[in-house]
C-alpha cells in the first residue's frame, strides 16, 4: 500500500459527472492523516493505493483508474470490496456511492447481515418490492418503505424458519 501527496493529483484522470455541486459538503476533505487511518484500518485490500487529491475533486468524480468513496460505510464496519448485495444495488440504481444517505447504507448493511447470518436470499427484487428510492436534498437518495408493501420475510411465520433463526441467534450470542 502506498499513500501519495496532493501534488500527484492530475485533473485529467477524472471526469466530473455533474451530479453533486462543489460545496463544503461534497468537497474532498480527506487529508493525509485521515488517509493513513483508513489505510491502517484494514477496510481495503492490501494492494489498495491511497491517493490524496485536490479539494476541487468531488465525490461524484469518476476515473477509469480511481474510485471515490464516502467515509460513512466504513464507520459501519463495511470493508471494500462491498458485498454482492450492496454492489448490485449500486449497479442497478446507477448511483455513485456518496449519493446514498447513511440511512440507506445502514439498511443495505442490515439486509446483507440478515442474508449472511440466517441464510436468507434478500436481493434487489425484494428490496424494490419493499422500498423506493426518494430524493433527499441535492442529488442524494434514501430508501423509503413503500406504503402497503408486503412483509419482507413472510416465511418467518413458519415454525421451522423460527427454529432455524433461533438456533443461529444462540450461536451468535
Amino acid at each position: 500500500m502506498s499513500g501519495s501527496s496532493s501534488s500527484d493529483f492530475d485533473s485529467d484522470d477524472f471526469t466530473d459527472q455533474n451530479i453533486l455541486s462543489l460545496n463544503r459538503q461534497n468537497r474532498n476533505v480527506l487529508n493525509d492523516d485521515r488517509i493513513d487511518l483508513l489505510r491502517l484500518s484494514k477496510t481495503f485490500p492490501d494492494e489498495t493505493i491511497f491517493h490524496h487529491f485536490s479539494k476541487n475533486l468531488k465525490a461524484d468524480h469518476v476515473s477509469p483508474t480511481w474510485t471515490c468513496f464516502p467515509e460513512y460505510p466504513f464507520t459501519l464496519g463495511l470493508k471494500y470490496p462491498f458485498s454482492d448485495l450492496i454492489l448490485n444495488f449500486f449497479l442497478t440504481t446507477k448511483l455513485c456511492f456518496p449519493q446514498l444517505m447513511p440511512m440507506g447504507w445502514r439498511l443495505l448493511h442490515t439486509l446483507d447481515q440478515l442474508n449472511h447470518h440466517f441464510g436468507l436470499d434478500i436481493g434487489i427484487p425484494e428490496i424494490s418490492l419493499m422500498y423506493q428510492l426518494r430524493t433527499h436534498g441535492s442529488s442524494r437518495f434514501v430508501l423509503q418503505r413503500r406504503s402497503g408493501a408486503p412483509v419482507l420475510l413472510p416465511n418467518l411465520s413458519h415454525s421451522s424458519q423460527k427454529e432455524k433463526i433461533a438456533e443461529k441467534k444462540s450461536v451468535l450470542y
